[in-house]
């Protein structure tokens, strides 16, 4: 990259991989018991790719300075074999865990395979053999535990687990152990690093942080000598005792810490701790009381450090659950408002019949006879003559109920009266339910907006940190290409998988962005897939994401019904911004050109709502509410989605009318059923979901109500029988097999998706 900043960014690149280099060195002269030295080794398979280089030329130069080339012969070979094994092993795509085992592996590979050499040419005892062994092992653990410490200090919103700080005190430990040897004028420099990084622990942390150096440098001076073991550990107890007086101020953790260090020495005599011992002591505090207090607080706040360094999004995520929760709050109000009116202004048929009969009863002769003496046989007719009004909406003299005809003294009136009420009586019912499906309307849309902030609100509380360095690569790769982002988030999520997110005014093409993809992994080192892209009308949203431990291998088959241009079925498959692969069946109601409007229109919403980071819930939500408003004619569709982590291989299934899916792994099919109705029918919508851990070779068959006309059964023993296909293969069988056993004179639509899970 041309610009300056680039440029500034690799001339970072290089002085990490020169202080890379002067570690490997380094380590490469820790030896324990003046014998075993494959820290270097351990360094180099543990260290990313790129500075292998830089590794390889620093632990061989230690190996050279410190022991001479005949001594660490089989060192020098080992670390050219763990170079040569990390250009050939792609360790992207697997956690911290697995990628430092790996690690660990090489490097035990590489000691074992250059040690068993060397005895082969130079004959040994079985002692040494035995030893040799142990240093292989320790060899590998020491590599895996460079490398915990290696992600967890890449990775600015990593939360350190019990592992990696073992593994980062073992490091430190090896440290001090490499700088043993070294004297400068008769000073030991390990012992006094030892101290002055004591002091910074009981500045930083207190009394703990100071003996816990402490301890560690007493482990690595014993490691190197046993002899040292005394003198470096009463520095525990001059630890303790001054970072007790810490909160006192710099003069009084460092005098109390000199102090307790003197009065063990007393105590313990010239034998045991020498002049040299407190000279260095004296040497150590020095450097760490004249050093400036506010780069010790810059670099050491004495504030506790939190675990996770969350962003700005924290108050973005508390206001949008509390909106959320407003909304909802807001929607269950709605809700007892409108049933408490509604019961108030029910509208009752029968108030028809009371006004009619105060009208054109009050003043009859009959009406005692009526309303009275006759009651039971009046409310029998009435309720005949409810019916002939539901049935025809009027009533005529020749078909009203027999009572009217033979007992009513003006019944031409009476049911003149009764048509009239009647017609007033359906424009009330119309009006009340149009208030109804427009207030029902309302609380889906609100309960609709509220699950969509809800999982905005997840979404944010899953960002742990941004990544500077990674907004200016991103920046710089597309000023090249010509385009200049509107925006640019790169940050972590809490699994520690870095996401860039970058909105555009236009869509660049696939090659440049493909380009831009790998210009990513080199410089952030970490291996990006290829991007998703989701466009609007007024801009582009680019997102690139870690590549996966999985994908997937889709395909799909249709056939129309009878061989109509149109087929009433759609899919969809995508992946999207966060590693997730979506799969979308639906079937539109019939066949046809009506059939795929629908179900088009279906699988569109959804992928779009999906893509744009909505959830099951918002999504069938507001599918369902498209179809309500989109238009007065009966309209319905299924909606069938399988959503999997391809991180974790976990997979969702969420069905709404939808014909039944089947899961094939380890050998045996699992069906997942649907008992739900389709979307468009009901205001409320309810769907059935369910949750499965896929791995690798796993097969999952999605198919739509035209497959299943013969039956479900046949569909397990064909997967049974097809197991080892393709996914191509496997939905043309199916498909073909499908409409083969349609044998009932009847035709529909046949969709057939296979989806089968690989590394």
């Amino acid at each position: 990259m041309k610009s300056s900043s680039i440029i500034k960014t690799r001339s970072l690149d290089l002085l990490q991989g020169c202080a890379v280099g002067f570690l490997s060195a380094l380590l490469s002269n820790a030896r324990v018991l003046g014998s075993f030295s494959p820290f270097g080794i351990s360094f180099a398979a543990a260290i990313p790719k790129e500075y292998s280089l830089f590794s390889l030329a620093g632990s061989a130069c230690g190996y050279v300075i410190f022991g001479g080339i005949t001594d660490n012969s089989s060192y020098i070979a080992a670390l050219l074999l763990v170079t040569i094994f990390k250009f050939f092993i792609h360790l992207k795509g697997h956690t911290a865990e697995t990628d430092s085992v790996i690690q660990g592996v090489i490097a035990s590979v590489s000691l074992l395979t250059t040690t068993v050499i060397s005895i082969v040419l130079h004959p040994v005892s079985t002692i040494t053999i035995l030893l040799k062994g142990s240093e292989v092992l320790l060899c590998g653990s020491m590599a895996f535990m460079v490398s915990m410490v290696v992600h967890s200090l890449s990775s600015p919103s990593h939360e350190y687990r019990f592992v990696e700080k073992a593994s980062f005190a073992i490091l430190c430990t090896i440290t001090f152990l490499s700088l043993a040897p070294l004297e400068l004028w008769n000073f030991r420099i390990a012992r006094i690093i030892g101290i002055i990084c004591i002091c910074i622990g009981m500045y930083w942390i207190g009394y703990a942080g100071g003996v816990l150096v402490a301890i560690l440098f007493t482990i690595a001076m014993t490691l190197y000598d046993t002899n040292l073991a005394v003198s470096s550990g009463c520095l525990i107890v001059a630890a303790f005792i001054g970072g007790v007086f810490c909160p006192l101020g710099k003069i009084a953790q460092v005098t109390m810490f000199i102090a307790s260090a003197t009065f063990s020495a007393v105590v313990l005599g010239v034998e045991q701790v020498t002049t040299l011992d407190m000279v260095e002591v004296l040497l150590g505090s020095a450097v760490f009381f004249f050093f400036p207090d506010n780069i010790l607080d810059r670099l050491f706040t004495k504030e506790k450090i939190p675990k996770v360094h969350r962003t700005h999004t924290d108050g973005m995520t508390s206001k949008l659950e509390f909106i959320a929760d407003s909304l909802t709050d807001l929607q269950h109000s709605i809700e007892k408002v409108s049933n408490h009116m509604e019961a108030a202004a029910e509208n009752d048929i029968f108030h028809i019949y009371t006004k009619t009969s105060e009208r054109v009863c009050k003043n009859c002769g009959l009406n005692t006879f009526c309303w009275g003496a006759a009651y039971g046989d009046m409310t029998h007719a009435l309720n005949n003559l409810t019916k002939l009004l539901r049935t025809k909406g009027k009533v005529e003299k020749d078909t009203a109920p027999f009572f009217f005809q033979q007992k009513c003294c003006q019944p031409e009136e009476f049911l003149q009266e009764i048509n009239l009420d009647y017609k007033e009586f359906l424009a009330k019912e119309a009006a009340t339910r149009r208030v109804v499906e427009a207030r029902l309307m309302a609380i889906n849309q609100l309960e609709g907006i509220s699950g969509m902030l809800c999982e905005m609100s997840k979404e944010l509380s899953d960002i742990i940190a941004n990544d500077p360095k990674a907004n200016l690569v991103v920046q710089e790769a597309f000023q090249e290409i010509g385009c200049q982002p509107k925006e640019i988030h790169c940050y972590y999520d809490k699994y520690d998988r870095l996401y860039c997110d970058i909105y555009l005014a236009q869509r660049p093409d696939d090659f440049h962005l493909e380009q831009i993809s790998e210009q990513l992994t080199e410089h952030l080192n970490r291996e990006m897939e290829l991007p998703s892209v989701v466009s609007s009308d007024l801009s582009t949203k680019v997102s690139y994401f870690e590549r996966a431990n999985f994908r997937v291998d889709f395909h799909a088959s249709q056939i129309s019904n009878n061989n109509n241009r149109y087929c009433g079925d759609s899919f969809e498959y995508f992946m999207d911004s966060k590693g997730f692969a979506h799969i979308i069946l639906s079937d539109g109601m019939g066949s046809g050109a009506r059939a795929a409007v629908d179900s088009t229109m279906t699988c569109s919403i959804a992928r779009k709502l999906l893509q744009t980071g909505f959830g099951f819930d918002a999504t069938f939500q507001l599918v369902n509410l498209a179809f309500l408003v989109k238009s007065r004619e009966e309209s319905l569709a299924t909606l069938d989605v399988c959503t999997i982590d391809l991180y974790t291989g976990m997979a969702e299934f969420a069905k709404s009318g939808a014909a039944s899916s089947f899961v094939m792994r380890n050998g045996k099919v699992v069906r997942i059923e649907c008992s739900s109705l389709p979307i468009g029918i009901l205001q409320g919508i309810q769907y059935d979901k369910e949750e499965m851990k896929l791995n690798r070779g796993d097969l999952v068959v999605m198919v739509s109500d035209g497959a299943l006309a013969s039956g479900e059964d046949w569909i397990s023993s064909e997967l049974e029988l097809y197991s080892q296909l393709s996914s191509k293969e496997i939905s043309q069988k199916l498909c073909a097999e499908a409409q083969r056993r349609r044998i009932d004179g009847h035709s529909d639509d046949i969709t057939v998706v296979a989806i089968r899970l690989k590394k």
